[in-house]
């Protein structure tokens, strides 16, 4: 069920596991000035999910906000003949089989220039992550860059996070930084990052952090700011 955070953002929670390992997956939902919406990373379109989507507004944008964030897409290209999709970096090659309107980067849309901020984390290739920042909520919409599962599901997924020293927390995932090409560049992104006016963090991965986002991500990536 969609959920409304504030005036033009919404997120839906599904299950979602990969060999036993229970992830979940979030969709964020963001209408536009212009009424249009655009779904960061979005999940399986169900009929019911479908019938939410078009109450709010006409489905637009579909974000692709790093490499491993593209399932479900073929759903969206048939229910939606006009929707546009945008991609991480390489992804466009990866997904050849989905039409890509663009590739993302670190310069907003037009779009939706207006009510979002993005980021290409640098630094980090093999998932060539895009950060937004909805500037009317003060929220901050990440991927995989960090986690927050605080209540995993199942023995494997508690082995999974805590391996990785993602459990229970909002975290860095070890295998994250263990992918870091370039310390100084991530560190550059983070910084320009921390810059932005947000409070509250969405990740695709774990429990919404409702306030005091900032000094979350201070607390979580010090090492690097």
């Amino acid at each position: 069920m969609l959920e409304e955070l504030s005036n033009g953002i919404w997120t839906q929670v599904e299950p979602l596991s990969m060999m036993g390992i229970q992830f979940g997956n979030r969709t964020t939902v963001i209408k536009l000035d212009d009424n249009n919406l655009l779904l960061h990373s979005p999940g399986r379109l169900t009929e019911k999910f479908k019938n939410n989507l078009d109450e709010l507004g006409k489905v637009k944008y579909i974000v692709a906000p790093n490499y491993y964030h593209s399932l479900f897409f073929e759903k969206y290209v048939e229910a939606y003949s006009e929707v546009e999709i945008f991609m991480a970096p390489k992804l466009e090659k990866k997904r050849s089989d989905i039409p890509c309107s663009g590739v993302l980067g670190s310069i907003p849309l037009i779009h939706w220039s207006a009510e979002l901020e993005q980021h290409l984390v640098e630094g980090l290739p093999a998932f060539n992550e895009v950060v937004f920042c909805h500037k009317p909520s003060k929220t901050l919409i990440l991927t995989d860059l960090a986690v927050n599962m605080l209540n995993p599901k199942g023995i494997m997924t508690n082995i999974h996070f805590f391996v990785h020293g993602a459990n229970r927390r909002f975290a860095f995932s070890r295998i994250v930084k263990m992918m870091i090409k370039d310390k100084n560049a991530f560190s550059k992104s983070l910084q320009l990052i921390m810059n932005w006016d947000f409070d509250r963090i969405l990740v695709s991965h774990g429990e919404i952090i409702a306030s005091d986002g900032k000094k979350t991500m201070e607390n979580t990536f010090s090492s690097y700011l």
